[in-house]
C-alpha cells in the first residue's frame, strides 16, 4: 500500500519543514498552482524549493525526457518536469497528492502518472496525467472510486493501485483493490477500469470475481531518475 509509506514520508517532511518554514513557503502554493496539466511557472527560488528533498522518477523518451516529482504532501504534491530540447517545463499533477505509479513507453513517447489525494487522509479518486506524442500533448482525467466505498459517510476507505497497462494502440486497463468493513465483516474487492486512449478517458469500475493475471502491454515502470537528468534540470533553473 504505497500511500501508507507516503504518509510516513510526509510526517518526516513536515518535521523538517517546521525547522525551515521558508523552504515550504517558496513552493508554488494553492491548488490552482498544481492543477493537473497546468504549466507551473518556476523561478530559481521556487524551482529549488520544488526539487529540494523530492523523489524523482523519470527517463528519456525519444529526444525528450521527463521526471515526476513527489514533494511534501502538505506543502506541495505531485508534479511533472518535461525536457524538450534544452528547455524544461513544469506541470502540476495534484496538489496534496501522493504518487501512486508512473508508467511510460519510449516508442510511443508516452508517460502516464497516477496520483491520489493524500493530504488529511486518502482521497476518493485517482488523478491521471497522460503525456504523449513525445511528451508534447498533455491531458488529465479523474477516476472516481466505486460508490460502495465510504458509504454512507466518509470512512477513509480507498482503492490501492495494483496494476496498469495499455497495448500499442492505447487500449488498456487499471486494476485496483480495496479492503473495508461492512456489518462487522471484512470485505475485499478487486476493481477494473478500462481506457481506450492511454488513460485520457475511463470506463466506470467493474468488480472482478477472480484474481486477474498481470496486465501485458507496451508500458513499463519508470525508474528512479538518473543523477545526470536531475543535474540537467537543476542547471536549467540555475540551482546548485
Amino acid at each position: 500500500m504505497r500511500i501508507r509509506s507516503i504518509w510516513a514520508v510526509t510526517i518526516a517532511v513536515a518535521i523538517a519543514s517546521a525547522a525551515s518554514p521558508a523552504v515550504a513557503s517558496d513552493l508554488p502554493s494553492g491548488p490552482a498552482d498544481w492543477t493537473c496539466g497546468k504549466q507551473i511557472t518556476l523561478t530559481k527560488k521556487s524551482a529549488r524549493a520544488l526539487m529540494k528533498d523530492a523523489s524523482y522518477e523519470g527517463d528519456t523518451v525519444g529526444k525528450n525526457a521527463f521526471m515526476v516529482l513527489q514533494t511534501s504532501v502538505d506543502a506541495g504534491g505531485v508534479s511533472l518536469l518535461v525536457k524538450r530540447g534544452n528547455d524544461w517545463r513544469a506541470y502540476g499533477v495534484q496538489s496534496g497528492g501522493g504518487l501512486q505509479a508512473v508508467r511510460y513507453d519510449r516508442k510511443s513517447g508516452t508517460v502516464i502518472v497516477f496520483s491520489m489525494l493524500s493530504r488529511e487522509g486518502p482521497g476518493q479518486s485517482f488523478t491521471v496525467l497522460t503525456a504523449q506524442d513525445d511528451l508534447t500533448s498533455i491531458a488529465c482525467a479523474d477516476i472516481r472510486f466505486p460508490d460502495e466505498l465510504n458509504d454512507p459517510v466518509y470512512a477513509g476507505e480507498y482503492v490501492d493501485f495494483s496494476d496498469f497497462n495499455v497495448d500499442a494502440v492505447g487500449k488498456g486497463a487499471l486494476i485496483g483493490r480495496a479492503t473495508f468493513e461492512r456489518n462487522g465483516a471484512e470485505v475485499k474487492r478487486i476493481y477494473r477500469w478500462s481506457t481506450p486512449d492511454r488513460g485520457r478517458t475511463w470506463s466506470k469500475p467493474e468488480t472482478l470475481e477472480q484474481e486477474p493475471g498481470p496486465l501485458l502491454g507496451s508500458l513499463v515502470v519508470a525508474p528512479k531518475a538518473s543523477s545526470v537528468l536531475v543535474a540537467q534540470a537543476k542547471r536549467f533553473w540555475k540551482i546548485r
